[in-house]
Order: structure tokens, then sequence, then C-alpha cells
């Protein structure tokens, strides 16, 4: 998929204006008014912005350590513009300082480059980092690395596996954030490649002899399958994994389950092709699970043509119902387009980001909160302002122990919102 292949060598505006593209011509927009019988009710901006950190570069997805220092990537900068790897930590005085732990070189055909800026990074039990690349490695279609903490400050880059090439069924260019199972493996999808070079859900396992990639699924062009996954996989109680693609299904992309077999196979079922209009579709983003075993999500289109969110839940019976429990109406009072993954909280609620929308029409914050006899409220915590506050959040947020949330916005902008 063209658009999806040039999506590593652009910033946010420029991978924003191509999806929206795509989307806009892939299919109308519904706006048919339908019955919602569940509770939707917007209510006023009311968190606090500070700006903790102004980035040279673009930063991505965010998340914390033990310590309460954030690591995250810029898909550009570094000595060789392949992009950076980079901790904030606090200091006594509020001030928040940079150290940039990695910086990506594509040009050697070794090192991965320009990862893609959702795509987080996940630490495991001994305090290593990993992630993925969309460029760079031994066959230029993307790598997934570890970073490893030395007793002097620095981290050591190992490139635990690169994809492709072209034509071998191995998937290519990752563009989400990585899982690990109880066993220590780990999980994520390609966007394009694999056997029917519409992407794939892929396993690395470590061993004696360094980590071994398994391809669990390929997503097929054919009617039916997803294609051109963008976000990453979560797992269920049960070892289940479930995600989104981009495209597929009916036309608008599916959220599937792979379940594993006792033969070492993986079986896909989908859960949902989405049709486009109010069901809503082009899902950007991966899953987030409750601890109810509630499956939540975001979609580009929805009832106003602003995005939606999303929930499956297991039915009593077998399978699973979905429910779209909101719908964004746009500015001024409410955001527009949702891009990246959800967060949940201790509560069950709710926190994201659209886009563009709110008073400014330049992008929000925002939460929804389940209501008592069901239902959901949805509150815009912040709208963006622009300027040195920061414009079009992309890359969604990360709550810290006491409630704060934590992103990126465009204009190299690092933000805490205190509820």
């Amino acid at each position: 998929m063209a658009m999806l292949r040039q999506l590593r060598y652009h910033q946010r505006d420029e991978v924003l204006t191509m999806s929206t593209k795509l989307s806009s011509s892939s299919f109308e927009w519904s706006l048919a008014v339908i019955a919602v019988t569940l509770i939707l009710i917007t209510s006023a901006s009311a968190g606090t912005e500070t700006v903790i950190f102004r980035s040279k570069n673009e930063p991505g997805t965010l998340i914390f350590d033990s310590a309460g220092n954030l690591y995250g990537m810029t898909s550009v900068g570094g000595g060789h513009n392949g992009g950076t790897v980079f901790k904030l930590s606090p200091g006594s005085d509020g001030v928040w300082t940079e150290t940039v732990l990695h910086r990506f070189n594509p040009l050697n055909h070794k090192d991965g480059g320009n990862p893609f800026l959702s795509a987080g990074l996940v630490f495991d039990s001994a305090g290593n980092l990993y992630g993925t690349t969309t460029s760079g490695g031994e066959f230029e279609q993307g790598t997934v690395f570890e970073l490893t903490p030395g007793s002097n400050g620095t981290w050591t880059e190992k490139i635990l596996h690169s994809f492709g090439p072209h034509d071998s069924g191995d998937g290519e260019q990752p563009l989400s954030s990585l899982v690990f199972d109880g066993a220590g493996n780990l999980y994520g999808t390609t966007s394009t490649g694999g056997a029917g070079y519409s992407g794939t859900v892929f396993e690395l396992s470590p061993g004696k002899e360094g980590w071994s990639e398994k391809v669990l699924h390929s997503f097929s062009p054919s009617p039916g399958d997803g294609r051109n996954p963008v976000g990453g996989v979560v797992f269920d109680k049960a070892g289940n994994l479930y995600g989104t693609t981009f495209l597929g299904g009916r036309g608008s992309g599916i959220v599937f389950e792979l379940s594993p077999g006792s033969n070492g196979t993986w079986t896909e079922t989908v859960l949902h092709r989405f049709k486009g209009g109010s069901d809503g579709g082009r899902p950007y983003a991966g899953l987030v699970l409750d601890k109810a075993g509630n499956l939540y999500g975001t979609a580009q289109a929805g009832i106003h043509g602003k995005g939606e969110v999303f929930a499956l839940t297991p039915a009593s019976g077998g399978g699973w119902t979905m429910t779209t429990i909101y719908s964004f109406i746009g500015p001024p009072g409410d955001g527009n387009l949702p891009l990246d993954a959800l967060v949940v909280d201790a509560t069950g609620s709710l926190y994201g980001t659209t886009y563009f929308g709110g008073a400014n029409k330049l992008g929000t914050v925002f939460k929804l909160a389940p209501v008592s006899g069901g239902g959901w409220t949805e509150s815009v915590l912040f709208s963006f302002p622009g300027g040195s506050n920061g414009r079009n959040p992309f890359c969604g947020v990360t709550l810290d122990p006491a409630g704060n949330l934590y992103g990126t916005a465009v204009r190299g902008i690092v933000f805490e919102i205190m509820p």
C-alpha cells in the first residue's frame, strides 16, 4: 500500500494529510441520524496544561519508568536524521532534563531508523527498552531493537530482527509498539509485507543464539480479512491477541482476534468489520483492554464524521457485541479525529486525544467516564491553543500514579495535563 509505505518519511501533518485523503476518497461519510441509547454528555474544558519540555524534533508516544522518568522516540533528528530514543528526567526544581539514549543510523544497513511517532517503547523486567523502526536494518524494511542500560549511564543497542527481504513472506515496515507475554516473547504488527503483502502479526522469541521471529498471521487482500495494521496488539488473560487493521474487511478496517492452538498455529477471528459512516471506520490505533475483558478503540468515521470511540463486549453466549460509546461532534466544543490508542485508569475511565477540534480547532485531550447504570460522560480536559503551547496531538497520552496525563504535540511539545 503506497500510502503506508510512505508513512515513515513524513512528519505528523504529512501523515495526517495522506490518511485523511485516502479515507475521504474511499467511502462517503454517513450523516444519517440514528438513535443512540447511551448517555452522551459533553462538558467544558477543565484541565491545566504545563509544557514540561520543548524538543528540536517531533517527539512521539511516551512511557514512564518506575522512577517517574519519561521515555520516547523522535522519527527524525540525531546525527544521521534517523531519529532518536530519549529520556526526560524531572528535577527538584520542576525542570525536566533530556538525555539522548540512542541516535539511529539507518545508513549503515545495520541499525534501524525513523521510528513511527505513535510507536512507543516497552520495558522488560530487567529495565531494557524495546521498540520498532520503520526503516533501516539489513533489508531496509525496518527493525525491532533492544536498548540495554550500562553502569556508566550509556545504553547499548542490539538489533533483534531486521524485517524482509521483500517477497520473503516476512513482514515489512512496523508502525506499532510491542507487547510482552508472560514468557518474555515480544509481539507486534507490520503495516505491509507477509504472504498477502497486507501486513502481519509477528512474534519474537529469545533463545541461546539470539531472537527468532515467527509470522503468526499474514493479512490477506481477499474479501473479509483486514489489511495494513497501524496499531499494535494486546493480550487477554487467556493468551489471545487483539488488534485492528486500517483497511480491509468491508473496506474500512476490522477488529481481529488471534487465538493460539496446541500445535503452535494461531487462528484469526474477525470480531467486527467496519462499514464506514455511522458504523465507524479506519481504526488507526490499537485497542485497550479493561479489567472486565472489554475492548476499546477509536475510529476515524462516526455518526457525525468526526470520529468515534467504540467498545467490544464479550457476549454471554459467545461472540462479541460492538457498541459506539461516543461519537465526536467537532469544534467548538468537542474534538475531531482521534488517531491513537486510549488509556484506561483504575475506575474504568478512558483518556485520549483528537488531532483536530476543540475550542481552537487544534486538538483536544478528552476523558470518557462510565456512568452508573450505563452510558458514558465525555469531558474535554484541554483544547490546544497553538503557538508555544502546542497543537494537533498525534500520539495519545499516558497516566502517572497521581492521575496526571502526559503526551506530545506538534511544535516539539511535551505536555502535562492536570485534570
